[in-house]
């Protein structure tokens, strides 16, 4: 039995080179459907809109530099939890993606 999940809120269009969001694993085309915040709540599409989950994710991201994210995501047809840390790199934000 394929575990049940919330609808994908994001699809990753671009992945940078050596930052972050490739350390972690993230790949073109991944769909993002959920992150788990810094006080332990998890965003998700469930009664949120895109721009709501889009504004936690920022909100999230600028208060978590440094610290372990778990980001579910769905790669073609196989869910995967990563784990991402949003950090300073060469390039522009926290994550490269």
């Amino acid at each position: 039995a394929k575990r049940a999940f919330s609808p994908p809120f994001a699809v990753i269009d671009l992945v940078a080179e050596n930052s972050p969001a490739k350390e972690a694993g993230l790949e073109v085309g991944d769909q993002i459907i959920s992150w788990t915040r810094k006080d332990g709540n998890i965003i998700e599409f469930k009664n949120r809109t895109v721009t709501d989950c889009f504004t936690l994710v920022g909100q999230d991201t600028a208060q978590s530099e440094g610290r372990q994210v778990q980001v579910r995501i769905l790669r073609e047809t196989e869910v995967l939890d990563l784990i991402l840390v949003p950090k300073k790199w060469e390039g522009r934000g926290l994550l490269g993606c």
